[in-house]
């Protein structure tokens, strides 16, 4: 248990060290993109003021994309979490799942498929047509 515990410390400080406060680092980003957005309406940016606009534009866009990886994660800790006291609760989540991923019809040519048989053959014919 101690190995497991030392192990998550250095992952935290890792991570500290690394990655730092992902939503300070977004309202510093966004606050920079706003005074470049500024200056843009007063001026014409140099080539310098260009570059890095795109080069903080890229890393708003990449802490972001981390952000929302971080709530996803959390919500599905917070899900298996219930889920462990709960078995019906995670049973329910998968066939809501299990619905919502599948496929009830398929649009070729102006049809509309809904056998599974039928759906199977034109996805096959589909992709034998795109890959030969």
């Amino acid at each position: 248990m101690r190995r497991l515990q030392a192990t998550a410390r250095k992952l935290t400080s890792w991570s500290a060290r690394t990655i730092g406060n992902v939503q300070h680092k977004l309202a510093l980003s966004r606050e920079r993109l706003l005074r470049f957005d500024k200056a843009q309406e007063d001026r014409t940016l140099s080539a310098h003021e260009e570059w890095l606009r795109k080069q903080i534009k890229g890393s708003y866009l990449g802490l972001a994309s981390l952000e929302r990886t971080i709530a996803r994660q959390r919500a599905r800790i917070a899900t298996l979490k219930d889920g462990d006291a709960n078995t019906s609760f995670i049973h329910r989540q998968c066939s809501y799942r299990r619905q919502k991923n599948r496929v009830h019809s398929l649009n070729v040519d102006d049809r509309t498929l809904t056998d599974h048989a039928d759906m199977a053959s034109a996805a096959f014919a589909h992709f034998d047509e795109l890959l030969g």
